[in-house]
């Protein structure tokens, strides 16, 4: 691991741990063994090093996602499904995608729109379902509300890769995600 990844990874702790507002680039260059001019000098200051996190954690999510869900029918089920194992596997970048999300105004930099949107790959796009056929207002909506109930069933589960575990994904789809899910699609924002 570089340079780069490990002070990104740190933050990422530190942000889901403490808050991206009570972080600083000297703890994290303390805890990623560097100096703080090495991570200022990769980084500049903390505000672009929030933006890097979430950037990376998003550009993560994304290729997780993209990849459970190439070769599938176009089905919502299986993106629900994708979203809530990649925060059972990483869950240090799901948790802080799900702050960001939470509270977008504490990263000030962070484009909210443009880093969900981009996170939705045009191979995902292609998907039947109604969330991809909505404007933007409405699909970023969706897909930030779809990100945060996955985390937040992550954060109940043990997640292992076999059947039990997926009926219990759907299960809680079907129960509880759903119908909020196609009520906000429905939304007459234009």
């Amino acid at each position: 691991m570089g340079n780069k990844e490990k002070i990104i990874q740190v933050a990422t702790q530190f942000i889901n741990k403490y808050g991206a507002e009570h972080i600083s680039l000297k703890q994290v260059a303390v805890s990623s063994e560097l100096t703080l001019d090495k991570v200022k000098g990769l980084f500049g200051d903390i505000e672009y090093l929030i933006v890097c996190c979430v950037q990376q954690a998003s550009d993560h999510m994304s290729r997780s996602v993209v990849s459970a869900c190439s070769g599938k029918d176009g089905d919502i089920l299986f993106l629900w499904q994708s979203l809530v194992q990649f925060n059972c596997i990483h869950t240090q970048e799901g948790g802080l995608i799900a702050r960001f999300l939470k509270s977008p105004s504490l990263f000030p930099h962070v484009d909210i729109k443009a880093v969900l949107l981009q996170a939705v790959d045009e191979r995902l796009a292609s998907q039947r379902e109604d969330l991809f056929s909505c404007n933007d207002y409405i699909r970023l909506t969706g897909l930030a509300y779809l990100i945060q109930m996955a985390f937040g069933l992550a954060a109940k589960l043990n997640y292992k890769n076999d059947g039990t575990k997926l009926s219990v994904i759907n299960c809680y789809f079907f129960e509880h995600v759903q119908s909020h899910l196609y009520k906000l699609i429905r939304l007459p924002i234009r």
